[in-house]
């Protein structure tokens, strides 16, 4: 059969069965025509009047479905831009939250590198000082307690010059304790000092990061309807009329773009594209 059908055998049977047909059928319709009498009818007249079934209930049912389905569709499409909206706040949110921890651990690591630093090196001071033997100090004191309680069985001719070498040694003793006193006043007073050198120093910190962390947000913003972070000074103050978003920004005057450029100390000159690009920049939003 394989052999037959790859020699045409079986094509050949096909042509030759459909000419056949189709003179089969062309003498049928001969046939009928010689024999049979063709009557064509006369064509339906035209009516004068034409009546409509009127449907308007099930369009009115069709018109309200289509509204239906709109509606419900345009509700989807602000569900779902909503939705959007929300994961992107979060997800900025998040990034802030992560970048003000890190920020925080960083500023821990400093602060601890300079406590120790700074601790390390007073105590290399002090260890290098001669500090005083309070034991020995505290006999001295008691001998001349002691001592002095003979006073009264020395001789007559001398009382006048040993109350005097008494007098001095307590004088002497006295200022010793007095120095003494003021070494550990002045110790305590530059650690004070070292104290709030690093209290200042972190303060410092913390408004720098403050400021980069608000200019890191201002240029991720996804939108120009999107809050603005507050960029505030070095001494955490912020301005009033700070704008609360990009478009904000945009529709604000030249006086109040000076007026938040004096705040922060940045120069005023130019026209007020220039200013803003410039107040933008400053702020870490980028204008397009």
């Amino acid at each position: 059969m394989f052999i037959a059908f790859m020699g045409g055998v079986y094509f050949n049977a096909f042509e030759k069965g459909r000419v056949a047909l189709r003179r089969f059928r062309a003498d049928s319709i001969s046939d009928y025509e010689a024999l049979n009498e063709i009557y064509f009818y006369p064509s339906t007249p035209e009516p004068e009047y034409i009546y409509y079934i009127g449907k308007s209930k099930s369009h009115e049912n069709w018109d309200v479905n289509v509204k239906k389905r709109e509606n419900k569709t345009y509700m989807m499409i602000m569900k779902a831009n909503k939705r959007m909206k929300t994961i992107l706040v979060s997800n900025l949110k998040n990034v802030r939250i992560m970048m003000i921890m890190k920020a925080n651990r960083r500023i821990k690591k400093i602060l601890c590198r300079l406590n120790n630093n700074k601790v390390i090196e007073l105590k290399r001071k002090v260890d290098k000082a001669q500090q005083p033997n309070y034991t020995n100090l505290s006999q001295a004191l008691q001998t001349v307690s002691h001592e002095v309680s003979f006073v009264p069985n020395i001789p007559n001719l001398n009382v006048a010059d040993q109350l005097t070498i008494i007098q001095r040694s307590l004088s002497n003793l006295t200022d010793t304790v007095t120095n003494l006193s003021n070494t550990v006043t002045n110790l305590s007073n530059t650690v004070t000092n070292l104290s709030n050198r690093i209290d200042g120093l972190t303060i410092t910190i913390q408004a720098t990061d403050t400021r980069n962390l608000a200019r890191i947000y201002n240029s991720r913003l996804p939108s120009p309807d999107f809050q603005l972070e507050i960029v505030p000074d070095m001494a955490g103050n912020v301005p009033q009329n700070y704008p609360q978003s990009i478009t904000a920004f945009r529709e604000m005057t030249g006086h109040g773009v000076n007026t938040l450029m004096t705040f922060y100390g940045l120069p005023t000159t130019g026209n007020v594209e220039v200013r803003r690009k410039r107040f933008a920049k400053y702020i870490g939003v980028q204008l397009i």
